[in-house]
């Protein structure tokens, strides 16, 4: 349990730091329409959730068309981004009517703030990863060695989840019920 720990917590830094963050200064009028630790837990929840459905979604991307898409480390956080816009949109729907905000006037304008969010966090925490993980790759290989284990804090860093979905994938299975699953008891099976 306390491995699990270890390994879990440094990737929670970043949702967290986010969360908190924009608890703080209260974007999208919720500073005016919260008080602070109302505000803070409101945040915190909504991070989470869609940085977890981000996560989900950049990472299946990138493991269907990473190889087919121009600039990946661009087009791969982009395109996941919007993909779990929508579901994403409805975390922030059902937060602000559960927090008292009232539920939206404009859906639409709430999916744009939505979406331009989950891009400009997607943007930064998926580059910064994929450097981190191809850096790991060169230093392995440097030393004559395997890759570490993707799911490491050394590895990734703020990915929340393995940044490799093929070494997971087994028949098809969903990539975050496999991350899930396997986070972090295993080692990743070797791609095929």
């Amino acid at each position: 349990m306390r491995e699990w720990i270890r390994n879990i917590a440094p990737r929670l830094v970043a949702p967290m730091g986010v969360g908190c963050v924009l608890g703080l200064i209260g974007p999208f009028g919720t500073y005016d329409l919260l008080p602070l630790l109302p505000r803070l837990g409101y945040w915190l929840a909504v991070v989470s959730f869609n940085w977890v459905l981000a996560d989900a979604g950049i990472r299946r991307v990138e493991a269907l068309a990473s190889d087919r898409l121009p600039a990946p480390r661009f087009s791969v956080p982009i395109l996941g981004a919007l993909v779990v816009s929508v579901p994403a949109t409805g975390v922030v729907v059902l937060a602000n009517g559960l927090s008292g905000i009232g539920w939206p006037q404009s859906v639409l304008t709430l999916y744009w703030q939505v979406l331009v969010l989950l891009s400009a966090i997607s943007l930064p925490v998926y580059a910064w990863g994929d450097m981190r993980y191809a850096a790991t790759k060169v230093q392995s290989a440097a030393k004559g060695g395997t890759p570490s284990n993707p799911e490491s804090a050394d590895a990734i860093g703020l990915a929340l989840f393995s940044p490799d979905c093929a070494a997971y994938s087994t028949g098809g299975c969903c990539a975050l019920k496999c991350r899930i699953t396997i986070l972090p008891f295993t080692q990743p099976a070797e791609p095929r």
